[in-house]
């Protein structure tokens, strides 16, 4: 096969530009994209135009876990069902790659990014604020259970989880693109703040609206350039909540697990089902503590009579993954496949603490590139924040939205000065 790089180049950017609007049309698309981008670099590292981006301690240490955990596979009781799961996972790590590559090689990304997740979030509050004034949206859908706004995701309600995962990132390229080009976006992103934060509300999710305050927190800590337009949006936002009832629908959501730790006789985290959860798997975890019970296996064990017994006020129906990456990890991959989820857990807090020291603190000194990759680096740490219910860590849309942030995190440690 021959390819020019020109063409190669272009074939990488219309794989990967339409990402962020994929991800709203559910797990099919992105992880196709994923999966053809991965494609187009593994040719291209035969063709020499991407081999260089193969050869680091990154993709080394991504491939012996992904080795580890099909190995995990293997050696489980239901191979054929944990697979699934593990045995083409590593598309995830070349995609990162991909990612680094066009940023690299491919300015025009970073801007399309940037005017595609804007639109999109843009989109995405116009149409739910129909739903949420008139009962439907563009499509004439309604909102869904207990009246939550989901706009164009429908029943999957992911309108607050991917508005709180992918606003750090957004923000994040903005900051970079001044950067790169001497500008400034603020009126943009005062906007963009107050319109994410209305989002989660609308959503009526309780993980997003922890993200999102966590990201609120995040920008008066280390976004210095920003802090005074930060104050002027929270209190935009707080008038707007004064005027409307949008906290109600979170509050509904809230108070509904507080009542039900009100009324267990016994300790709950987070509510009935998440505890019963987190006890099945506990016990899982203690009979396979160094190599788990293999990905994808939870929903199998938890029908033995051994693990079946927190479920009883259930009608012993169990779940189909542990619902918190933490705890799914150690079951399902043992201690020695958590260790490295773990160690950058705690890098990132480090990273983040030792930040506060010396850049926060310091008045007079500011830096747009170091608040860019704050910004990158919180995007990851929001998706790995540990004490929060969380979707299956396998799960395909999930992983697209974990490792999205870590090809522009190699970006502008390796390739902006």
């Amino acid at each position: 096969m021959n390819i020019s790089k020109k063409t190669f180049d272009k074939l990488i950017l219309y794989t990967l530009t339409p990402l962020p609007f994929f991800l709203i049309t559910g797990p099919f698309l992105p992880d196709l994209s994923v999966t053809l981008s991965g494609i187009l670099l593994i040719t291209g590292f035969f063709l020499n135009y991407s081999k260089s981006y193969f050869k680091n301690y990154y993709f080394y240490f991504f491939s012996f876990w992904c080795l580890y955990l099909i190995f995990n596979s293997l050696t489980s009781k239901f191979i054929s069902l944990s697979l699934e799961s593990t045995l083409f996972y590593f598309r995830f790590g070349i995609f990162v790659l991909a990612i680094h590559y066009a940023l690299n090689n491919l300015a025009s990304l970073l801007k399309y990014y940037k005017y595609i997740l804007t639109f999109c979030l843009f989109a995405l509050f116009f149409d739910a604020s129909l739903q949420y004034l008139f009962k439907f949206n563009i499509f004439g859908w309604p909102p869904q259970i207990d009246t939550r706004i989901s706009s164009f995701f429908g029943a999957e309600l992911k309108l607050g989880s991917y508005t709180s995962r992918l606003i750090p990132l957004l923000l994040g390229i903005i900051i970079l693109d001044n950067y790169l080009n001497n500008s400034n976006n603020y009126k943009l992103i005062i906007l963009l703040i107050i319109i994410s934060n209305i989002l989660v509300l609308y959503s009526g999710e309780r993980a997003a609206a922890l993200y999102i305050v966590i990201f609120d927190i995040f920008l008066l800590l280390f976004i210095k350039t920003l802090r005074k337009y930060i104050l002027v949006s929270f209190l935009v936002f707080i008038s707007l909540l004064f005027f409307t009832n949008l906290d109600k629908r979170l509050y509904t959501s809230i108070s509904s697990t507080l009542e039900q730790i009100n009324r267990s006789e016994y300790p709950l985290l987070f509510s009935a089902a998440h505890s019963s959860i987190y006890l099945s798997a506990y016990d899982m975890f203690k009979d396979h503590k160094i190599t788990g019970i293999g990905p994808k296996n939870f929903r199998e064990y938890c029908n033995m009579d051994k693990y079946n017994k927190y479920f009883e006020a259930h009608a012993g129906e169990c779940f189909t993954h542990p619902h918190n990456t933490y705890i799914q990890i150690l079951t399902e991959a043992g201690i020695l496949g958590a260790i490295p989820i773990f160690l950058l857990l705690f890098y990132l807090i480090y990273y983040f603490l030792s930040r506060i020291k010396n850049y926060s603190l310091r008045t007079n000194f500011i830096s747009k590139k170091i608040e860019a990759e704050l910004c990158f680096l919180l995007c990851l740490f929001i998706n790995l924040f540990p004490y929060i219910p969380t979707g299956n860590f396998f799960n395909n849309w999930l992983s697209v939205i974990y490792f999205l942030p870590i090809g522009f995190i190699f970006y502008i440690r390796y390739n902006v000065k």
